[in-house]
C-alpha cells in the first residue's frame, strides 16, 4: 500500500464515525463541501479498484 493510500484511509476513518456516533454527524457535515466529497468519492473508487486487483491475485 502506498503512502498516499494510507494517508487517504486516514481521511476516511473519521467519516465512518457517523454510524457509531450520530451526534457528531453535524460536525462532520460542516467540514465537508461538494468539492471535497467529490474528491473523497473519486479516491475511494480508485482505492476500491486497487483492492479488487489485489484480491484477484
Amino acid at each position: 500500500m502506498s503512502k498516499e493510500q494510507i494517508e487517504f484511509l486516514n481521511v476516511l476513518m473519521p467519516l465512518n464515525i457517523e454510524g457509531r456516533y450520530p451526534s457528531d454527524k453535524e460536525l462532520i457535515r460542516k467540514q465537508l463541501n461538494e468539492i471535497r466529497m467529490k474528491e473523497i468519492l473519486d479516491k475511494t473508487i480508485e482505492l476500491n479498484k486497487w483492492i479488487k486487483v489485489l484480491i484477484k491475485y
